[in-house]
């Protein structure tokens, strides 16, 4: 009992240094800018939409010769999922065919001050802001066509609330649908490119849902843009703590029908066997992918 109680008070604890972390980072954005979200507050979203069938975007710096092996096999379930959509991979050394970004963004970028997974969540509001379309993050698999989203503004996962993390299960910032000239794109791009005209510093790793909740909790559109997508894929995890597992048909099964996204890692070392021989899930994966 002592132990439960000690365990108990810890996580409360974690807790509240979370919550903490989460109000200074909040008040620092809304102290420096606020007045953006200001400026969007009585914006209303445009409506119009992508190119159809609409495009989709994926970024791998490196391209995809550099890819890991789990990270190829992600790339490959979106080719076989895609149908006559069209898939971008963005690279460093094509991204410039489909947008421009500031020299003071590239030149921070060049040195370091901006890392590649935050240049990343530049470049995918800039692309669908100016294209619309569909972004999904390298390591997502994708195990059913991709969905028609005809007619809608707005599409991302949306979870059980967590209160953890700052996005608290409303949106994920690695897979958004949005329409071309979305307001939530609108405003992300210009508070980026204030941010980094005048940072040389990241305040958080999360900065992409932060200044999502900033948006969410200041301009009424973009609540409402969210408040009105439904909770999909409700086992978006479920695969990747299995990857190290010996592979089961059934559980398999029943996951795809349930999740089209499956949201994995690349950064931990998976076997291909289990110590007895058994192929993994990752080994699965790879056997089916790659």
């Amino acid at each position: 009992m002592v132990r439960t109680a000690e365990f108990l008070r810890a996580c409360l604890r974690q807790f509240s240094v979370m919550q903490r972390r989460h109000h200074a980072v909040r008040r620092y954005l809304l102290k420096n800018y606020g007045d953006i979200a200001k400026a969007f507050k009585c914006k209303t979203n445009p409506r119009t939409a992508p190119a159809a069938p609409y495009p989709v975007w994926v970024c791998w710096w490196q391209g995809a010769e550099a890819m890991p092996p789990l990270v190829r096999a992600c790339y490959n379930s979106l080719l076989r999922s895609a149908g006559t959509h069209p898939v971008h991979l963005l690279t460093g050394a094509n991204y410039q065919e489909f947008i421009d970004l500031p020299d003071f963004i590239l030149e921070k970028f060049k040195k370091g001050i901006i890392t590649p997974t935050h240049l990343s969540d530049i470049l995918r509001m800039g692309l669908l802001y100016k294209h619309g379309g569909f972004w999904l993050d390298a390591t997502v698999l994708v195990t059913a066509p991709l969905p028609d989203f005809a007619g809608q503004e707005l599409f991302t996962l949306k979870r059980a609330p967590d209160n953890q993390y700052v996005a608290q299960g409303r949106w994920s910032a690695y897979l958004f649908y949005l329409n071309r000239g979305n307001l939530l794109a609108d405003f992300l791009n210009t508070l980026f490119a204030e941010y980094w005209r005048r940072e040389s510093d990241l305040c958080n790793f999360f900065l992409i849902d932060y200044c999502i909740a900033l948006a969410y909790d200041f301009i009424p559109a973009v609540k409402e843009l969210l408040d009105a997508v439904p909770r999909s894929n409700p086992q978006i995890y479920a695969l990747r703590k299995k990857l190290a597992a010996a592979y089961a048909e059934p559980f398999y099964q029943e996951l795809v029908a349930q999740n089209v996204f499956h949201k994995l890692t690349y950064k931990a070392d998976f076997p291909e066997r289990t110590a007895d021989g058994a192929r993994t899930f990752y080994g699965q994966l790879l056997k089916t992918y790659l």
